[in-house]
């Protein structure tokens, strides 16, 4: 029997295609592949980059590829690489967004050449209409919502805001690997200010790091470390200061209040909870500590009207997979 193989490598890519394997592997014959930083997050299906290419290079041979599903990720070629052999086989391939940046750029090579998935599922309109302004075919775009969002729907936590804040969750992003200085600002420089804030204002923080930063950086400010998923360590915070974190909108979903930190930004604003309304850009240190002196955070806005809000994205990425694998088996009846 032929198998859908589902690759991630990021975390992101892999919030968002793990809740898709867990409900499709009840369907049919599925394999998961984490490699890289997914792999920590997922021991069970952890594997070395070569084995994934190697494994998917015998299963092509043999004819016992169904569907190709991956995340999108940075810094790392090996989806594209399987993407690339699967579209050699013309085996069919999907890749599922994760966040509502760099649409086109997570599919480029080094050397310049880009290698999009047969089909490019992503969040919503804002999302398919910035990829295609990025210069992505419209005909591989496919709205689903965010398969990883569901569970912050279907598992509803209401937090009960204090009127005096006491502790402050910090999510870290490796935002320097990523782009340098280039934003105007880093986590290196965020977390500085951050610290410094919290101390004059007598609140305790705690740093959540991002499974990409800097082991420099984790080391240097363990003492403020904090670990667990964020759905289980969030209802112990009164405010959550991100950058452009997804974890910002996950914050956001679970009731919190929360603050999108950009101190100096020198480009476009990439952050989700800022471009859909519900946080406000803060850019300068002396309107972060007013802002968490007076307690002045609103993230009220109604979300219901996004595709992602209604807890059913993994349900529609599932049926349009099966619509692709249905008619690709149809397909190969007609030509045998």
């Amino acid at each position: 029997m032929k198998k859908i193989v589902f690759v991630a490598h990021d975390p992101g890519g892999y919030d968002a295609v793990y809740p898709v394997y867990e409900d499709m592997r009840n369907q049919m014959e599925c394999q998961l592949f984490c490699i890289g930083p997914s792999a920590n997050l997922n021991r069970k299906f952890a594997v070395r980059i070569d084995m994934v290419l190697g494994y998917l290079h015998d299963a092509l041979k043999n004819d016992e590829v169904a569907v190709l599903i991956t995340g999108t990720s940075w810094g790392n070629h090996t989806e594209l690489d399987c993407l690339k052999l699967c579209q050699k086989y013309n085996v069919p391939t999907i890749s599922i967004l994760d966040y509502w940046s760099n649409y086109a750029s997570r599919f480029r090579t080094d050397i310049g050449e880009h290698i999009y998935p047969d089909y490019y599922f992503v969040m919503d309109d804002l999302a398919k209409k910035e990829a295609i302004a990025a210069g992505v075919d419209e005909k591989i775009l496919y709205i689903t919502g965010h398969p990883g969002l569901d569970k912050f729907f279907n598992t509803k936590k209401t937090l009960q805001p204090r009127t005096v804040l006491k502790k402050i969750l910090f999510l870290s992003q490796p935002l320097s690997s990523l782009y340098g200085n280039s934003l105007g600002y880093n986590e290196k420089t965020v977390i500085v200010d951050v610290i410094n804030i919290c101390r004059e204002l007598g609140l305790k923080l705690n740093i959540k790091f991002h499974p990409k930063d800097l082991q420099d950086l984790k080391i240097k400010y363990r003492k403020f470390e904090v670990t667990g998923n964020l759905e289980e360590v969030l209802p112990s915070y009164d405010v959550v200061i991100g950058m452009n974190t997804m974890g910002l909108l996950h914050a956001v979903l679970m009731g919190a209040r929360v603050i999108s930190y950009q101190p100096g930004l020198k480009i476009e604003d990439a952050c989700i909870t800022n471009k859909l309304g519900l946080t406000k850009n803060i850019l300068t240190a002396p309107d972060l500590r007013q802002i968490l002196e007076n307690v002045d955070i609103n993230n009220r806005k109604n979300i219901d009207n996004f595709v992602w809000s209604d807890g059913y994205s993994v349900r529609r990425v599932i049926d349009k997979i099966n619509t692709i694998f249905n008619a690709r088996e149809l397909y190969d009846r007609g030509n045998r």
